[in-house]
C-alpha cells in the first residue's frame, strides 16, 4: 500500500466515523454542503466502480465547516506536540518558497500546498 493510499484510506475512516457521528451520509453531505452522492462515492471501496478519493482541498474545506483541526480527515492530532512542530515546518517552508516564487502567490494560504506539504512531512520523517 503506497503513503497515498494510506491517506486516502485514513480520510474514508474520518469520514466513516463522521456519519456515525452526524448519523448518516446524507447529514454529512449536508453539513458540508455537497450532494449525498458524492459521500458515498467518497466512502466506497477503491475498488469499487465509481468510488473517488476525497482530494485535500476538500477535506480541508469540510474540516473548516465542521469545526475540525486542519488535518484532522488525515488523522492528525493537533495536540501532538509533534503535529504542531511539523505544521510549523510545513508553514516555515512554505513561507520561504512563497519569497522566491516568481508568481508571488503566498503559499501559506493554499489549502492544497500547506496540505502536500504537511503530507510530505509526515511520511517522510527520521
Amino acid at each position: 500500500m503506497s503513503r497515498q493510499q494510506t491517506i486516502e484510506a485514513t480520510r474514508r475512516l474520518r469520514l466513516q466515523e463522521l456519519c456515525r457521528q452526524l448519523g448518516s451520509q446524507a447529514a454529512l453531505a449536508r453539513a458540508i454542503g455537497c450532494d449525498k452522492r458524492q459521500v458515498s462515492f467518497w466512502l466506497a471501496s477503491p475498488e469499487k466502480p465509481g468510488s473517488k478519493n476525497l482530494s485535500s482541498r476538500t477535506a480541508r474545506l469540510a474540516e473548516a465547516k465542521l469545526g475540525k483541526n486542519h488535518g484532522w480527515l488525515d488523522g492528525v492530532d493537533p495536540s501532538s506536540s509533534v503535529e504542531s512542530e511539523t505544521m510549523r515546518a510545513a508553514m516555515e517552508l512554505l513561507a520561504a518558497v512563497s519569497k522566491v516564487h516568481e508568481s508571488g502567490t503566498d503559499l501559506t494560504t493554499s489549502p492544497e500546498a500547506i496540505s502536500v506539504v504537511y503530507n510530505h512531512l509526515v511520511w517522510n520523517r527520521g
